[in-house]
């Protein structure tokens, strides 16, 4: 996947090459992705040097940038510089995806989700010991 982060760096992340995946699709304004934002921020704060995190905007970097600071958030962002791979693309925002080492979906959720829930830790405490 091709990358850019908000301060302009161009990033290539490979999916599915020996490391788990969280990529949310998501904007500032839109309610649900707000509402779960949360949740994925304590999901980055307990694996995310565990594992690849891949939040997805297409907004300005300078609106997101301030939205974070704002919310006292420290979720690394990525504006994608690519069209998403056919099996990721979803018209409707948020859209959040689990991808295993392998790069199977293990999780695609459409619409605000609890990511602090007991099942998701369960399922990703295995994909990160298997």
């Amino acid at each position: 996947y091709q990358l850019t982060d908000l301060n302009g760096t161009a990033k290539t992340v490979e999916i599915g090459n020996g490391k788990v995946t969280f990529i949310s699709y998501w904007a500032t304004w839109c309610p649900p992705c707000i509402a779960e934002l949360p949740s994925i921020q304590k999901l980055y704060t307990d694996y995310g040097d565990q594992m690849d995190f891949l939040p997805l905007t297409n907004e300005d970097s300078e609106t997101v940038r301030t939205f974070l600071e704002k919310k006292g958030y420290d979720l690394p962002v990525f504006i994608p510089r690519m069209a998403p791979p056919e099996q990721l693309f979803e018209r409707s925002i948020p859209t959040n995806y689990v991808i295993d080492s392998q790069g199977k979906i293990i999780i695609k959720e459409t619409g605000a989700a609890d990511w602090g829930s007991e099942k998701v830790k369960g399922v990703l405490d295995g994909l990160l010991k298997g």
